[in-house]
Order: structure tokens, then C-alpha cells, then sequence
């Protein structure tokens, strides 16, 4: 019946609602090359294509609705030469300006071939955006999506789960913050329809499409337009490909051990048997190994209207490699020895060690049938499985004993529907649905590997210590037998409508207007500490709605680009909450209703010179609560130990942005931007501990509050052969606290609840990310003997910098004041090579992929007495020779990040 429903809402929704696009727009003037007067008539269009338009009395054109990607531009006009001017890029919601001056025809028939020079200031960007083209995600050094946007200066992902949040990194959600922002307020995407967890409010850690399903992808950290809701800090757009206009494909396979290509399908970590396979033992132990591919184009007998496009990828690989002391226990030796006095006898593992492991599938097809030369419709599929056991510090305790700790398997499935049709040169509209659905299941094997029988919760047993009491004084550090804490299942099902419509009012003036709608269904079913009398239990299904409209104008002039918009959130969860949850004995409960939000958006960019922008932004944003907040402990069982009750009534958080900026142009290939930020949070999501007789209980709401400011210096510079991006970050984040649940887990009172913003432990005072990418093309590079052997080469090098997180150093045991130091910095050096060869019609791409080339190790986690990673201080090594603690607890070389990956490839193309 709810399917049903919402058919018929999505029908009447359609009629009047709109949502982000996939297409950009060109424009510019054609005038005569010598009299600088302008040309009416001249014929302007893209070649292949049925985009085109004529320029007005004033030499001025615009095409609008085109799909991102790389296009030629063809102008005519009688007694002209023709202009073809190849490599023009279209950016998504951006309006790419080609002017033309058009020289009188010599000889019929000339024609003029320009290349594109599109490397000046974008006189219509307002705020920032990053935008990477297909052919550089493929390239950069990076092995997921997640790592492409951190690699943005002012974007941090938190590695460590004693810095980050409590459970995140065990169920599998990314912790990224975006300028000073809490985790979850990204936004993301895939043709404009949401892919977000909506009971987490954040992105599940590799859920992402293979890279050659994507056409482009737009990265905006700045004030984003009011067609954009849902998220605070970052909107990120995918973009996928269309099928071409000829079968094309790709098969691509990378190994972190190439002398193990013979069990490639294999995908077990088995690293005993490979150990001497390579020089590099960290990468035959991480075991590395992905098949990648796809192809696409025209469908047989449908004249080119038809045309599809699949691809997908297998991974499998350890979660994470570290290198151990090689201090171990010598079980020939007493306990009392010299060399095992101060060992755990379970202490083993000398070097480097692989723990955890990861094994990911996605599949990925796209379906796209060309009605006419201005309707279109096309359906697309996506299925993803990634199954995984972490090796988080949080679960340090498991470290010898791994077939006692979870297994996650998150999946989901997505199918999209979208039709676009133009209306007239002026005006088109594009109608999208989607469903997306997306579990997880987080359970135990009976023999700790992937390919066991998962427990049911009457089958878990308590962990259990080292029962060797008298060998063994260190028994208490580790576990040796029993389950991990979870048994857990969830899923979201999202229906999505939405209609994009946007008209070319004047030639000044572009107008939108529109909404979406989504509704969700969501269902948790877990039990935590099975193995107690009376475990944690949590489950129950919901259907919150969520609804958005706006309107707005895209005003353009040559001295100036306004953005002005207005947009509505509307939200209700469906549930019941407590009125007056501070009210002592029984509490009356209401029922949640129609939440309604404003938020007004505006900005700017103002031509100061031909290459040179200032640019304002200013905004309101909304976000919607995560629904796990709103829903838990649905019954409001207050008799448990230390209970924490959801409050369906929870209002959407807010926060106002402000944005600055000036771009100039410092020469034909070099443009630099400064840009001043500040956001100012409130009504964010918290939790209160209510004092009352006789149970206490702590309470989900919108009490906190958070500021951050900034400055981006970002330089670009574009040649014929090479590319860079500098990007630096100065930034302050403070907060009176971090995530919603720290309230929680430090039992704050309205009372006892921090009364003023200190700095957040995902500050980061500096951020500096460079990227390097440098071609070869035909007959270019050296030459031995008239053979030029970096031809059809690419090199792509990518430095990251970052200060250390603040924490509170200890002296003594005195912990000294909140957040007042930082650990060491973070620097990171990854390159990736890609060699082009051609053989038969077909090309081989051989390539490298080094992330970490330095092996720098960067501590993502330190002993707050001393401030490093590898030395936990005088005091517990006191505690140590008094025999409190083994030195083996101590050997965490899982406080550092991740060490030097080697990754080689092989790829086929034709």
C-alpha cells in the first residue's frame, strides 16, 4: 500500500518539483574578428550532437541541458571561416563562456581548428568547488573515492577510533569532516539522487561506484545553491557515464603481488604460503587485489539511439598491515626469565602482521534510449557487497584472538529512472526516480572466518581471559575465547521523486523552481552483549517523509554572476516523543508532525578586471537529525543500566555560512584564489543525562552548538603537458562537544554540560594537499635511438600535509587543560605511473600505484603523557616494572597510520 502511495505522490509531485541536474550550460558572443561587431545568425553548435543555437542581434548564444563531458564546437556564418574549437568542457550547474571572433572567409570552405584554452577564471563560480574529470579519477594515487575527497584541503577522514566516534569504524561508517564540521554533514549524490545512510546519516565506508562507471565528479565546499538540501558542510556529485558512440571497454587488474596473479580469484589472505614472493612483506601480507572493468556503446540495430554501458570490480584484501616489536615471548623460557619477565605469553606477533580483511563486489549498468533529438530516457542499476572485520585500537583486546570479533557485510541495490526532455531552446525539464536500498549485518562465525556459520545470539558466550592463571600473570589483557558485543541487522529502503525544471527566462536571467520528495523505510534489529541475562535490544521499523522545494534565479551579466534562491525543508519522522522529558513520573507523549524549514541562499561573482573575480556567498542550512537518534529505545525503557531514549521530535540542525573570495588569473596558465569562510551551528543534536528517582536516564536534543572559520588559499595551474592544484587550509573548529553522543558517554546534566566552545579534536590548524599530474604525449619525452619511451605517460603525485589533532596532555596524573596540545604532524607522498602502449588496435596501460612512498609513519593516535605514538610515559612504565601491565599492551603499532602500499597494474582497452 505505502508503494502505492507513493506512485501516486511521485505522479503529482512531478508536476511541480525540481532537483539538482546532471548538465551544464555554454554561452558567449561571435562578432567579427577585425570590426569587433557582432554576428547575428551565426550558427553554433556541438559536432556529433543535436545541441546547437543561433546568436541573437547582439552575437550573444547559449545552448543549455548538455551532459558533462568534452565536446567540440563547431561556428559557421556565410563569408566567415568555420571555427571548430575542440576540447570544451561542460561542468556540471556551471555556465563554461566561448567567445568567437570570426575572420572573413579567403578560400571557401577554410576552416579554423582552436583547441580550447578554458583555463581562465570561471567568471560565474561563486563560491569554491573542486571539479576532477574522468581521466584524472582514474589516475590519481588513490585506492577509494574517500581518499579522492580528503585529498581536498579543509577535508579530514579520521582514522583512529579512540580520536573519532565510538562504533563508527566497527559498522563501517566514514568519519569525514568538511571545514571544521561535525561528521555526517556530507551530501552526496549519484545523478542527483541521494545515496546517503539515513540512519546513520553518513556514507557507508565503501560505498562507492568503480571508477569507470563516472563521468565527473563536483566536489562543492563552499555556500551551495538553494536547489542543494540535506547536508551542512559539502555537496559531492557523480556523475556517470552514458554509453558512446562505439562499443568501447576496459579490463583493468591491480596486485599488491604480482607473483600471485595465478590466485587471483582466490581472495583469501593466506600469507605463509606467499611470504617469499616479494621484497616487500607488508604489501604479499596486505594482498591487494582488484579485477576492474567495463564496456559500452551503441545497442545492434537501434541506429545509435540505444546505448548501454556496464562495469564493475572484485576486491579482496587485509583490512590493515602493521609492524610489531620483535621483542616476543620465547616459550622455552620461564615467565620469570629476563628476556619474558615483563611478556604476555600471548605475545607472538613479531613484525609485520595483517588483521582484519576486506572483500568488495559492485556491479554497475546503465541503459540510455534517445527518443528524439530532444527527449531521452534512461534506467540504470547498481549492486554493492562489501564484507569486512576491522582492526580498530577500540577493540585492542581481540589482538591475538580475531575469530572472536565481528564480521560487517554491508550491501545495497539502486535503481534509477530518469527522463529529460527539451522543451525549446529556452526551457527543459528532467523527471527522476530512484529507490535505494542499503543493510548491513554484523554477526560472528563459530570459526571466525569469512566463509563460517554466523551465531545466533543464544550461541554467544561471554569473552573469556587466559585460563593459565600461573604461566601467565598478564591474563587479564586479552581475550582468548567468547563473541564480539553485536548481533545486528538494519536496512534502509528510500523512494525518491524528483523533477528538475529550468528555463532561460531572458538572456540575463536563468529561473528554477521545483522540490523533492523521499520516503524511507528503516529497520534495526540488534542486540548488544548477547551472551548477558538481559542484553541490550533494539528494534522496531519507521517511515519518516522528507520534502523540499525552492525557487531560484541565475542572474548573468559580464561584470557579474548572482546566485539567489530560496529553498523549504520539510521533514516528519512519524514518531512518538516525550513532551516534557524533564517532567518527573509518567510523561505524555505526542505525536511528531510537519517540521518546516527556511533557508535563504545568495552569492555572487563580481568581474574586477578581464581575469580577475571578488566573490560573496552567504547561507542558511538545514540538516535532518540521523533517524538512529530520532527512533532509539523506541519504548522508552528508562530500567536498564545507564538507558539512552530517542526523541522523534528532534528539530533539523542549522547552520549560516559566510563566504569570501577573490580570483585573479596570474597568467595564461596559473590562477590563484583566496577565499574567507565562517560557519556559526546551532540546534545540533545532543544528549542530556536526566537526573530523577527513581532511574536516571539520558535524553536525545538540540542543545549544542558549534563555530568554525577559515581560509583557503587554492592555486592552479594548467599546461599543455601538466596540471597542478595547491591547496592550503588554515582553519579553527571549536564546539562545546564533539558528536551527539559524547553527552552520553560523559553523563552531562543540563548541569554538568560544557557551557562553552573548545577546540575539537578534528581541528586542524593546517592542511595542505598538492597534486601533480604530468603527460607525455605522441613522439614526447626522450629519445634513444628515434624511439621515445615516456610516450603516452602519465605521472600523478600527490602530497598531503596536516597538523596533529589537539589533545590533553597528562603530567603526572593531572590531566592538564582540554585540547591544549597537538600530536606531531601527518604527511603523506603518493604517486601512481601509467604507461600507454598500442598494440594491434589496442591499448595496454601498464601502471604503479605507491601511496606512503616516503613510508613516513604518522601517528593517528598517542599516549597523552608524552605526546607520542611508540612511548605511553614514565608513569606506565612504572606501572609496568611493578607488574601492573605487560610491555606487550603497550606494542600498539596500530596508533600510526597506514604504512607504503605498492600496487602494479595491467589494463586493456580498445
Amino acid at each position: 500500500m505505502r508503494r502505492v502511495v507513493f506512485g501516486i505522490t511521485t505522479v503529482l509531485f512531478t508536476i511541480i518539483s525540481l532537483f539538482a541536474g546532471t548538465t551544464g550550460k555554454i554561452a558567449g558572443r561571435v562578432v567579427d574578428a577585425r570590426t569587433k561587431e557582432p554576428l547575428a545568425g551565426a550558427n553554433v553548435y556541438l559536432k556529433g550532437t543535436n545541441f546547437g543555437a543561433s546568436t541573437d542581434e547582439d552575437g550573444d548564444y547559449y545552448i543549455i541541458n548538455i551532459p558533462v563531458g568534452t565536446y567540440t564546437i563547431i561556428v559557421s556564418y556565410i563569408g566567415y571561416r568555420t571555427i571548430e574549437h575542440t576540447g570544451v568542457k561542460v561542468i556540471l550547474d556551471q555556465t563554461t563562456k566561448i567567445n568567437f571572433p570570426m575572420t572573413e572567409e579567403i578560400a571557401e570552405g577554410e576552416t579554423i581548428v582552436v583547441t580550447a584554452t578554458p583555463f581562465k577564471v570561471q567568471k560565474d563560480e561563486t563560491t569554491k568547488k573542486i571539479t576532477i574529470q574522468a581521466e584524472d579519477i582514474q589516475s590519481m594515487p588513490v585506492t577509494d573515492f574517500s581518499e579522492m575527497v580528503v585529498a581536498q584541503a579543509g577535508v579530514i577522514q579520521m582514522e583512529s577510533s579512540i580520536q573519532g566516534i565510538l562504533g563508527f569504524e566497527d559498522r563501517g561508517i566514514e568519519e569525514i569532516h568538511v571545514r571544521g564540521g561535525r561528521s555526517g554533514e556530507i551530501g552526496y549524490t549519484i545523478d542527483g539522487m541521494y545515496i546517503v545512510n539515513p540512519f546513520y546519516g553518513s556514507k557507508y565506508s565503501w560505498t562507492e561506484l568503480n571508477d569507470f562507471a563516472v563521468e565527473q565528479v563536483d566536489i562543492k565546499t563552499g555556500v551551495f545553491d538553494a536547489e542543494y538540501g540535506g547536508a551542512l558542510s559539502s555537496m559531492i556529485n557523480i556523475i556517470t557515464r552514458d554509453g558512446g558512440e562505439k562499443i568501447e571497454g576496459n579490463l583493468r587488474i591491480m596486485t599488491s603481488n604480482p607473483a600471485n596473479l595465478a590466485n587471483l580469484f582466490e581472495y583469501t589472505v593466506k600469507p605463509l604460503s606467499r611470504k617469499n614472493l616479494t621484497p616487500f612483506r607488508q604489501d604479499y601480507l596486505r594482498d591487494y587485489r582488484e579485477i576492474s572493468g567495463g564496456i559500452g556503446g551503441p545497442v545492434p540495430g537501434t541506429k545509435k539511439r540505444v546505448r548501454f554501458i556496464v562495469t564493475g570490480h572484485r576486491l579482496g584484501t587485509a583490512y590493515r598491515t602493521y609492524e610489531f616489536d620483535n621483542v616476543t615471548y620465547d616459550r622455552s623460557k620461564p615467565q620469570d626469565s629476563e628476556h619474558n619477565m615483563f611478556l604476555n605469553r600471548l605475545d607472538t606477533i613479531a613484525g609485520w602482521h595483517q588483521m582484519g580483511f576486506r572483500y568488495s563486489w559492485d556491479l554497475y549498468g546503465k541503459l540510455t534510449w534517445k527518443i528524439s533529438n530532444s527527449m531521452k530516457i534512461a534506467f540504470s542499476n547498481w549492486n554493492l557487497e562489501t564484507t569486512f572485520r576491522t582492526a580498530n585500537l577500540s577493540n585492542y583486546a581481540y589482538q591475538f584472538y580475531e575469530k572472536g570479533r565481528n564480521i560487517d557485510t554491508q550491501s545495497s541495490d539502486r535503481q534509477a529512472l530518469m527522463f529529460n526532455h527539451q522543451l525549446s531552446k529556452k526551457t527543459f525539464y528532467d523527471i527522476r526516480l530512484s529507490r535505494f536500498y542499503q543493510k548491513m549485518f554484523i554477526g560472528v562465525t563459530d570459526n571466525g572466518d569469512i566463509n563460517g556459520r554466523y551465531l545466533k545470539p543464544d550461541e554467544y558466550q561471554s569473552p573469556g581471559f587466559d585460563e593459565d592463571y600461573e604461566n601467565n600473570p598478564y591474563w587479564f589483557e586479552y581475550y582468548v575465547k567468547g563473541h564480539d558485543r553485536y548481533y545486528h541487522t538494519n536496512y534502509a529502503e528510500t523512494y525518491e521523486a524528483l523533477v528538475n525544471v529550468l528555463s532561460q527566462v531572458t538572456k540575463h536571467h536563468q529561473f528554477k523552481f521545483g522540490g523533492n520528495y523521499r520516503q524511507h523505510t528503516i529497520f534495526i534489529d540488534e542486540i548488544q552483549l548477547p551472551w548477558l541475562l538481559s542484553p541490550y535490544v533494539e528494534r522496531y521499523k519507521r517511515y519518516p517523509e522528507e520534502a523540499a522545494f525552492y525557487v531560484q534565479d541565475l542572474i548573468e551579466y559580464d561584470y557579474m554572476t548572482i546566485h539567489l534562491g530560496m529553498r523549504v525543508d520539510l521533514l516528519n519522522a512519524h514518531g512518538k516523543y516525550w513532551k516534557d522529558p524533564w517532567a518527573p513520573g509518567e510523561k505524555q507523549e505526542v505525536e511528531s508532525g510537519w517540521e518546516v524549514r527556511w533557508s535563504p541562499r545568495v552569492s555572487f561573482s563580481h568581474v574586477i578586471t578581464d581575469n580577475a573575480t571578488f566573490t560573496f556567498g552567504y547561507g542558511q542550512f538545514t540538516q535532518t537529525p540521523t533517524y538512529r537518534n530520532k527512533y532509539i529505545n523506541p519504548k522508552k525503557d528508562i530500567k536498564t543500566y545507564s538507558p539512552l531514549v530517542g526523541n522523534s521530535g528532534l528539530n533539523m540542525e542549522h547552520m549560516t555560512a559566510y563566504e569570501f573570495g577573490l580570483n585573479v588569473g596570474l597568467s595564461d596558465n596559473l590562477i590563484a584564489q583566496v577565499i574567507g569562510w565562517s560557519k556559526e551551528y546551532s540546534n545540533l543534536t545532543s544528549t542530556e543525562r536526566i537526573p530523577q528517582f527513581p532511574y536516571s536516564y539520558t535524553i536525545l536534543l538540540n542543545t549544542d552548538y558549534a563555530t568554525a572559520r577559515g581560509l583557503d588559499v587554492v592555486v592552479r595551474r594548467m599546461g599543455t603537458n601538466s596540471s597542478m592544484i595547491i591547496q592550503y587550509t588554515l582553519s579553527r573548529a571549536t564546539a562545546n562537544r564533539k558528536d551527539p553522543w559524547e553527552g552520553y558517554r560523559e553523563t552531562d546534566t543540563p548541569r554538568t554540560m560544557p557551557k562553552r566552545e573548545i577546540l575539537m579534536s578534528y581541528d586542524r590548524t593546517h592542511d595542505i594537499s598538492l597534486i601533480y599530474s604530468y603527460r607525455f604525449h605522441d613522439k614526447q619525452g626522450p629519445s634513444l635511438f628515434g624511439i621515445h619511451p615516456m610516450e603516452h605517460s602519465r605521472f600523478d603525485l600527490m602530497f598531503l600535509a596536516m597538523s596533529g589533532f589537539p589533545y590533553t596532555p597528562i603530567i603526572g596524573n593531572v590531566a592538564g587543560e582540554t585540547n591544549s596540545e597537538r600530536s606531531p604532524w601527518n604527511f603523506t607522498a603518493n604517486f601512481n605511473y601509467r604507461k600507454d602502449f598500442r598494440i594491434s588496435g589496442m591499448r595496454v596501460i601498464f601502471g604503479i600505484r605507491v601511496q606512503n612512498v616516503f613510508d613516513w609513519k604518522n601517528p593517528i593516535d598517542i599516549y597523552a603523557e608524552t605526546g607520542k605514538a611508540d612511548d605511553p610515559g614514565p608513569r606506565i612504565n612504572e606501572l609496568i616494572q611493578m607488574g601492573w601491565f605487560s610491555k606487550t599492551l603497550w606494542d600498539q603499532p596500530y596508533r600510526y597510520g597506514r604504512r607504503r602500499q605498492v600496487d602494479f597494474s595491467l589494463e586493456f582497452a580498445f
